[in-house]
């Protein structure tokens, strides 16, 4: 078991650690940031497991969600940098997960939509899928969705056909 006055060092240091990688954020030095936000899990988790009253064990759970997004978006730069941009989506979709988690296991599962973490995260991640890739085909089935939704049939039928003749040019180059 941890000592209160344990758990207060543990947290002050802590705090160190987070004005640290809010710096290390700014500067652009994803690797660091990866490295002290993934420090300061780990303290939660220690003083969750091994805290010896209630209140050492809880305080620092409010700051999970943040520093798991702080965490989730120097991960998804590093990947992004790299141009794994597919990669990059997962971990933010990955790190989205680990805080609905958080919520659900504190009884707040309503919280997650209206958490400032999410947004933030949510709004990364439409920034990566920006930079994704289009397939040929989902571009024709957005185009043909919004014909539909504006009632413009003839254009609808159109690309209709258009994306059947594509995937079958696409199953016949697989065989």
């Amino acid at each position: 078991m941890l000592r209160d006055e344990q758990c207060m060092e543990l947290r002050e240091e802590a705090l160190m650690y987070y004005h640290r990688y809010l710096s290390l954020f700014i500067l652009g030095d994803f690797p660091a940031v990866v490295r002290d936000t993934a420090r300061n899990l780990r303290v939660l988790d220690l003083c969750g497991e091994f805290g010896a009253d209630e209140h050492d064990r809880l305080i620092l759970e409010q700051y999970r969600p943040y520093i798991i997004m702080m965490n989730t978006r120097a991960t998804a730069s590093l990947e992004m940098k790299d141009e794994k941009f597919q990669k990059a989506l997962n971990t933010v979709t990955d790190g989205l997960d680990r805080i609905r988690e958080f919520f659900i296991r504190f009884d707040q599962p309503d919280a997650f939509t209206k958490s400032n973490e999410v947004k933030i995260l949510k709004r990364f991640a439409r920034d990566i899928r920006r930079k994704l890739p289009v397939d040929p085909l989902d571009k024709l089935q957005n185009k043909l969705s919004r014909a539909v939704k504006r009632e413009d049939y003839e254009e609808a039928a159109r690309l209709r056909d258009e994306i059947e003749y594509k995937k079958g040019q696409r199953q016949r180059s697989e065989t």
